[in-house]
Formats: structure tokens, C-alpha cells, sequence
């Protein structure tokens, strides 16, 4: 995260990214075309966020992710769950154009959708 006050980027613990900025990056490279250039870091993102859902499906709350004014941070309760799945929903939609094996892991989600997915490349 970068600290506009003092313009230091101070990295989350362990490097980690947040859900919501994974989901982000991820939006950003599907619509810029990186499914057709090499989609192996699609593919890890989904990979990420398909295994840090929870049991229901939502994701758990990290690290604020909204800024105000450069200096005052907002919390987005919504932005946990929206922006993964969203992300994900846009990876299944365009996946399509390279060929991902999807493979359900042992979960009580019958369709399949949901934490019940687990990519393997």
C-alpha cells in the first residue's frame, strides 16, 4: 500500500495482495486482452480467489481498500465479495479463448459454483 502523506509504499505482510486488488488486476488484464497474449497469470489469480472463499461463498474482510482525498480511508463492506466474484464471473466468461481445465474439489456446492472450484493448469 503506499502511504500518500509520506509517498512510501509499505507492502502488506508476506507481499500479499488484498482480494478486492487481486480482483482488480485480474479485471484489468482480462479486458486488456491477456487471455490471448498468456493467461497463466489469469489463471492464478482465479486460482487464489477461488480458494480463499468461504464456506457461503463470501470472502473475509482484509485491509481497507477505498481512499478518500488522498488521505482519508473509507470502508466498502461490499467491495470484499463484489469485486472477486466479478472478476470471476468475466475469467469463466473469457476463459473460453484458451482452454482451462476446471476441476471440482469434494464440496457440498452440487453445481459445482462457488469454493467448490479448484483450477489446475
Amino acid at each position: 500500500m503506499l502511504c500518500i502523506i509520506f509517498q512510501i509504499y509499505t507492502p502488506l505482510e508476506e507481499n500479499r495482495s488484498t482480494y478486492v486488488h487481486t480482483a482488480w488486476a485480474m479485471l484489468g488484464l482480462i479486458h486488456a486482452g491477456q487471455v490471448d497474449r498468456d493467461p497463466t497469470p489469469l489463471h492464478r489469480a482465479a486460482k487464489l480467489l477461488i480458494n480463499s472463499q468461504a464456506e457461503d461463498g463470501s470472502y473475509p474482510q482484509q485491509e481497507i481498500t477505498g481512499v478518500f482525498k488522498n488521505n482519508c480511508m473509507l470502508h466498502f463492506p461490499i467491495y470484499k465479495n463484489v469485486f472477486p466474484l466479478w472478476a470471476l464471473a468475466e475469467y469463466r466468461k473469457n476463459r473460453s479463448r484458451k482452454i482451462v481445465r476446471v476441476e471440482t474439489a469434494q464440496t457440498p456446492y452440487a453445481d459445482g459454483v462457488g469454493a467448490g472450484l479448484v483450477l489446475s493448469q
